[in-house]
């Protein structure tokens, strides 16, 4: 056999398995979300918008989804935007981060789209009183584990459900289903019992805790200090030419493009209309 022909098959091979691969890390997604009926509401929004504690650069916008679900609880998805997303951590791990992942050959923005959007989802119900509105559940990520010297951030989806006033709440990892966390040890693997009543929009006050903008829920902030190290954005509603701009859907993912980390209600569009 010639070494013409050789190449040939081999570069055929190559091509064969390159498209293999590619198929078989399509996704197809649907926009059409049940259960749910957009809303907007630019009040309700700026009442429960999260507070953020951040030592670098912080987002410059903050942007919102609502959604009222069947069961008659408020969604809120609050977007934060930052224009970049960089690790400046020394090491070996940082330095490769900065050169394919953030830079160079600029991976995140080929996977996910321009800047960097994380979220924090708010669940609102009016159980106790029709005129007011109290959290349900809260839901964000967090960095698992996390060492900035390191290449990429272990992403671990944080969970807190709120029964009520008179109830404690759990707070869970979708990682190890039932399983509370303390929200002073969740950076790593330890685990304890959680035992906060309830929270309010006071108390919605995140720390920006990774390169990568993940987030550490922080109740115990000094009352002292709370107002000057906060980062507060008036939440402006996420509109669909900003939300094609961030390509934070994709109909169809792979192994080239990724979905923005967001709730499915989300997806769909509210008519500039109020509760």
């Amino acid at each position: 056999m010639n070494r013409k022909l050789w190449s040939t098959i081999v570069m055929a091979f190559l091509l064969l398995a390159l498209g293999s691969f590619y198929a078989s890390s399509l996704k197809r997604n649907t926009s059409e979300v049940s259960g749910f009926h957009p809303i907007r509401d630019d009040s309700l929004a700026h009442r429960f918008a999260p507070g953020l504690i951040s030592e670098g650069l912080g987002p410059d916008k903050l942007l919102y989804r609502m959604s009222r679900s069947s069961e008659g609880y408020i969604h809120i998805a609050y977007f934060f935007v930052w224009p970049f997303e960089r690790n400046d951590a020394p090491g070996m791990g940082a330095f490769l981060s900065r050169m394919f992942y953030t830079g160079g050959l600029s991976l995140q923005s080929i996977l996910f789209g321009p800047g960097d959007v994380e979220v924090i989802t708010l669940v609102l119900d009016q159980a106790a009183d029709p005129e007011k509105y109290r959290v349900r559940s809260l839901h964000f990520e967090t960095a698992r584990n996390y060492d900035p010297s390191r290449f990429g951030v272990d992403h671990q989806p944080m969970d807190f459900h709120f029964a009520g006033p008179e109830k404690d709440h759990t707070q869970t990892s979708r990682e190890s289903p039932g399983a509370a966390q303390d929200p002073e040890t969740v950076r790593g693997n330890e685990q304890s019992r959680a035992s906060i009543h309830s929270t309010s929009p006071d108390e919605l006050i995140f720390e920006v805790m990774s390169w990568n903008h993940m987030f550490r829920w922080i109740r115990d902030l000094d009352p002292e200090n709370r107002n000057s190290e906060i980062l507060r954005l008036k939440p402006a509603y996420f509109s669909q030419e900003d939300w094609q701009y961030y390509r934070m859907f994709k109909p169809v993912e792979s192994v080239l493009t990724r979905n923005r980390a967001h709730p499915e209600f989300s997806r769909e569009i509210a008519e500039p209309i109020t509760l």
